[in-house]
């Protein structure tokens, strides 16, 4: 994309998120089942967005890069109720994010580990947070209704689903130990349908992307250029779920074992 969301359109994704999640939890109940994140319950789904709240506050201010999980979850056995731990993760996160001092405070393992985040790293932080956040809050919405949610369920706009799918082909896709690999190079084109973003067309730069992989890794490149050997179009937050392995709401023009191979290669897991 030409343009990320801003940090205070991440800020508020988190804590727009937050509130869906919360809100599905306590409806769901802690031992349902969670559809997007299999032999999970809901239980452990609060653990880990809880767990990667306090992860990344303690990453941005200056933490060691990878502080221990069960560190960062000894504190949860002293909650009655898991949602208020979450809570408390979540306003730290938040605090963090907005302490004076700007977007580029945050000590040297602050920095973002995917490709092409924003520089700044408060700023990067916060655009991660908002999509982890937001993927899981839809993780809620399916243990509540007991299926994958729908795009239309969803409560973020267009810009910030194009966001999300850009931070997974531009950012993990192409990190070197990624493991979107393949012994000959496929190409696959992600391109949001017109109604997926009013005014928009599909193969706009801004709403189209090219990825080929191949044996060294991944490239991802704005617009639809050139042959592929599969094109995947949808609504901007259908083919966000999609992507993200949280739905099937998409269609496929080409080889479909391609698309096939992405989304099982691209299951990130912590």
């Amino acid at each position: 994309m030409s343009a990320r969301i801003s940090f205070a359109r991440s800020g508020q994704a988190i804590g727009d998120a937050a509130s869906v999640l919360r809100n599905n939890a306590a409806a769901a109940g802690m031992d349902a089942s969670v559809p997007g994140c299999p032999g999970w319950t809901v239980h452990d789904l609060v653990r880990h967005v809880g767990m990667v709240h306090r992860w990344a506050a303690a990453v941005i201010t200056g933490g060691p890069p990878g502080p221990r999980e069960e560190d960062l979850t000894a504190g949860l056995a002293g909650f009655a109720d898991p949602l208020d731990w979450l809570d408390e993760g979540l306003i730290d996160l938040l605090n963090v994010l907005t302490r004076p001092g700007g977007q580029d405070g945050g000590g040297p393992g602050s920095a973002s580990f995917l490709t092409g985040a924003p520089s700044a790293r408060r700023e990067a932080w916060a655009r991660r947070m908002a999509h982890e956040s937001t993927i899981h809050a839809a993780d809620a919405m399916a243990a509540r209704l007991g299926t994958a949610p729908r795009g239309e369920q969803m409560w973020f706009p267009g810009e910030f689903a194009c966001d999300g799918i850009d931070e997974l082909l531009t950012g993990f896709a192409t990190r070197e130990d990624s493991r979107l690999r393949a012994e000959r190079e496929r190409t696959m084109v992600v391109a949001v349908a017109p109604a997926g973003i009013p005014g928009q067309s599909a193969r706009s730069a801004d709403a189209a992307w090219t990825v080929r992989w191949g044996p060294d890794g991944a490239v991802t490149t704005p617009g639809a250029s050139g042959t592929a050997d599969a094109t995947v179009t949808g609504s901007a937050a259908g083919l966000y779920l999609a992507l993200w392995n949280r739905g099937e709401e998409f269609d496929v023009t080409g080889e479909v074992a391609v698309v096939a191979q992405f989304r099982e290669l691209m299951r990130i897991t912590w």
